[in-house]
């Protein structure tokens, strides 16, 4: 039976009806923590990335390829701006993440107090599953990541195309100033070779004025 109890399904083995049984629901607290923990540390990485491609050398030069992309920083904007939020939950005192134990420091990297989360999971289990799942940050920030990887459209792929696009014009123009320097060189060539061949019949007639 799976539409008895909402996200329940019973499997039925036997049937009495002279006894009542009761069934107990409740949530697994620590799963769902180690769930929202493994979330917080994917987050962290997405962040410790941003800020390894944004560092600078000792010798104040950029150290890596992605430093200073406005589609980097564009990413860490809405991923900061979505974890910041405010969510509809139903319950006021559980609508940001903060207040389920889950904070944010200056660099944008997340912190998770398990104890907490635990905490509010009791205060209003309803509450904290709308903090993450249906209009929750977990879906908006899924809708934003496909908004950035989407293989047609995506913001990405776009850019990517654009890089491709740049490269292939670059290397369009440089195919073409090697081929103008050649074109270049040969003519110097022959041009000194004309010179020589002049400069020798002069010499033979200097000789033979001479003689």
């Amino acid at each position: 039976i799976g539409d008895l109890i909402p996200g329940v399904t019973l499997d039925l083995k036997s049937a009495d009806l002279a006894s009542t049984v009761q069934v107990t629901v409740s949530t697994d607290a620590e799963e769902t923590s180690s769930k929202v923990n493994d979330f917080v540390e994917a987050y962290n990485k997405v962040v410790d990335f941003v800020s390894t491609q944004n560092q600078l050398g000792e010798d104040g030069e950029a150290r890596n390829p992605l430093f200073g992309d406005l589609t980097l920083r564009s990413i860490r904007s809405s991923l900061r701006s979505i974890v910041g939020g405010n969510i509809a939950t139903g319950n006021e005192s559980i609508s940001l993440l903060v207040q389920a134990g889950i904070t944010s420091d200056r660099e944008g990297k997340l912190t998770f107090n398990r104890s907490q989360f635990e905490e509010k999971l009791v205060e209003d289990e309803q509450a904290v599953s709308a903090l993450f799942s249906g209009a929750g940050i977990a879906t908006r920030i899924t809708d934003q990541i496909d908004v950035y990887t989407g293989s047609t459209e995506g913001l990405i792929k776009t850019r990517q195309d654009g890089f491709d696009r740049l490269i292939k014009d670059t290397q369009r123009r440089i195919d073409q100033s090697e081929d103008r320097l050649e074109r270049f060189q040969t003519s110097l060539e022959q041009r000194f070779a004309n010179l020589e061949s002049l400069l020798a019949r002069l010499q033979g007639q200097g000789s033979a004025l001479n003689g």
